[in-house]
């Protein structure tokens, strides 16, 4: 049995709670928050029957196998440290720490000792995001010429108002590491890591809320040799809209990672437009959880997976733990740097 707390009673943590409920092998044993009253609140939503607001209370308990980490960025690195070294394995949110070389040490930590340490990276579960993966690893694209995303949302003054939103030394950033951290992370996962990167960042419309950048435009040159762009703002009118298009020398296909089964187009040979109609003839049955619905349903996979690893003895690797994509970040935040007449506050990404 798996005996795991949530660590962290916000936006994210219903997903934990039901990617975790719905595990016949694990037990959802603690809530922890700083704010007493959301954590008792939560626990009795999601039939929790332990509450703390002190995260060491949850580390002390012999019986805990493993926690979820779902706080404000900066306090990931110290509370996964703190759950490595009292031999719990843990799934945190991103980012795992707001610097190279912490993200690095927790890496290490977990591999000396022996535990799983995976951050979420729910996206790269998404039925058809697998299914691409597949299909690009076996060729039916041909050479990977282009890999595009873009994102808009929409992130109102309030949102970063009294909060560790929106300032260098408790986000890490804003837009490219917050908002289109998964989309950097789906590009690299497809293009074997970001190599090279020229990109421009500013705070066009949230620059008396945020001291960090509200719109980042990048062109990147992926591990695989194909070239691309990277568009991400949180100062658009619109909830949400995404576009992800991977474009190979035999084939082409657009989607999003807001309708994690729908395939906005497809072109190329027999056999690739073969496979897409078998996918689409794939029954899709799930229920989104609880929430916000543009975190889709795919908490649900990596937590399976995490849960499998932990049965099954597995040591963690560099994709679970997320290094590879704060690389490809802390690229695109060096080159936009040098780009801007001024430079950011705080150069955590030179570490």
């Amino acid at each position: 049995m798996i005996v795991h707390g949530i660590i962290g009673c916000g936006r994210v943590a219903p997903n934990h709670a039901d990617a975790f409920r719905r595990r016949v092998d694990c037990q959802l044993k603690w809530a922890c928050d700083l704010d007493g009253d959301l954590a008792r609140t939560f626990a009795a939503e999601h039939g929790i029957g332990a509450v703390a607001t002190d995260y060491r209370e949850l580390l002390a308990d012999p019986d805990l196998v493993s926690v979820s980490v779902a706080v404000g960025h900066a306090a990931h690195a110290s509370i996964v440290e703190d759950a490595l070294h009292a031999g719990k394995h843990v799934l945190v949110e991103k980012p795992v720490a707001l610097s190279l070389a912490t993200a690095r040490r927790l890496r290490d930590c977990a591999l000396e000792r022996g535990v799983r340490l995976e951050v979420v990276a729910q996206h790269r579960f998404d039925p058809l995001v697998m299914r691409v993966k597949q299909w690009v690893d076996g060729g039916l694209l041909g050479r990977l010429v282009m890999l595009n995303a873009t994102l808009q949302c929409a992130r109102p003054a309030d949102y970063y108002r009294d909060t560790w939103r929106g300032r260098w030394s408790s986000e890490g950033g804003s837009a490219l590491i917050n908002q289109g951290y998964h989309y950097i992370d789906l590009l690299s996962h497809l293009g074997g890591g970001i190599r090279e990167a020229r990109a421009c960042m500013d705070t066009i419309v949230l620059g008396d809320a945020i001291e960090t950048e509200d719109t980042l435009c990048a062109a990147v040159r992926y591990g695989c040799g194909a070239l691309g762009t990277l568009s991400v703002t949180v100062g658009a009118s619109v909830a949400w809209r995404s576009r992800v298009d991977v474009v190979g020398s035999e084939g082409s296909l657009s989607f999003d990672l807001d309708h994690p089964d729908t395939l906005h187009f497809a072109h190329g040979s027999q056999a690739l437009l073969d496979a897409v109609a078998a996918f689409q003839r794939e029954p899709r049955a799930e229920e989104p959880p609880a929430g916000l619905d543009y975190y889709g349903i795919s908490h649900r996979h990596q937590v399976a997976r995490f849960c499998d690893a932990i049965v099954l003895d597995r040591a963690t690797s560099d994709p679970a733990t997320g290094v590879e994509t704060l690389e490809a970040i802390a690229l695109l935040y060096d080159a936009a740097a040098q780009a801007m007449p001024r430079r950011p506050a705080e150069e955590w990404w030179r570490c």
